[in-house]
């Protein structure tokens, strides 16, 4: 890890020229301990090809990578400060304990999830909000969608990470602050901001089993009607269906609840599924037009 986030550790030697820098990478797989001096980092093919790869404490600051192709490489405890990626392509590599203050990316292949453990959400709020940024407007103007999605979603994930470094700065007022940070979480781990589908599906199979579990057990109290069921006593498959047509507001009428205890709870569960539906709406949308 590096010691200070815009320094490399311990002592480093200055390459001063692109040959200097191939030369080295041709005759070995690890590099650590250096500083690329050049504004460019611009091979011809072959020699614009890295496979398995290291390179460690290494800075590339202000550097301009073009057509470079990485894979299965890994960057540990290196400076990207001001570094602009073009044309380049990141396949299976890994970055930890890098600082990618004011990257930027154009035309690049890169996945985003990549990034995604690589800085401290309470140290480096900023730079994780632009470095995800840019890697969504990357995405989106070289028409990836898959890795737009996963941009966009932790784009907003560090946005919220930033509010709260905001707030602990005094920059924002508290109530400005809750009033962004508590939507923004709860569409987090409630729906994952409309692009990830597990937490949906976590929402969701919690949300029916809970209320099928409360349906069944309180449906003594509900004083259920019914004009086409016969036999009213309570079981398993009653819940689920008079569950699964409550939260969804379906409402067929062949269960009715008729006491002020059933009507009231009817009622509470049919405002939460239509805020279920309308996430799950959002979800739809979501991964379909993009």
């Amino acid at each position: 890890m590096l010691n200070s986030f815009f320094k490399l550790n311990g002592e480093f030697k200055r390459l001063e020229s692109e040959d200097e820098f191939l030369e080295l990478i041709r005759h070995a797989d690890a590099l650590r301990d250096l500083e690329y001096r050049p504004n460019q980092l611009r091979p011809d093919r072959p020699m614009n090809k890295f496979s398995g790869k290291k390179f460690t404490n290494i800075s590339f600051a202000k550097t301009e990578f073009i057509g470079l192709e990485f894979s299965w490489c890994e960057f540990i405890d290196c400076l990207f400060i001001g570094t602009i990626f073009i044309d380049c392509e990141f396949h299976d590599c890994t970055f930890s304990g890098c600082n990618p203050h004011k990257v930027r990316f154009k035309g690049t292949y890169i996945d985003p999830i990549c990034f995604s453990k690589m800085l401290s959400p309470t140290e480096h709020a900023n730079i994780g909000t632009w470095l995800f940024q840019q890697l969504l407007r990357n995405s989106a103007e070289s028409r990836q969608p898959s890795f737009a999605q996963t941009a966009q979603y932790y784009f907003q994930k560090w946005k919220r990470y930033q509010l709260w470094y905001d707030y602990k700065q005094k920059n924002i007022p508290a109530y400005q602050f809750l009033k962004r940070w508590i939507p923004s979480l709860l569409y987090d781990h409630l729906a994952g901001y409309g692009i990830r589908i597990l937490p949906l599906v976590r929402l969701t199979a919690g949300f029916l089993l809970f209320c099928t579990t409360f349906n069944h057990y309180a449906w003594r109290f509900f004083g259920i009607h019914s004009s086409s069921i016969k036999d009213l006593t309570p079981s398993v498959t009653k819940s689920i269906y008079y569950t699964v047509i409550t939260v969804t507001t379906l409402g067929y009428g062949d269960l009715t609840p008729t006491s002020e205890f059933g009507m009231n709870t009817a009622s509470v569960e049919s405002l939460f599924g239509v805020v279920w539906l309308g996430l799950f709406a959002n979800t739809i949308i979501k991964r379909v037009t993009k």
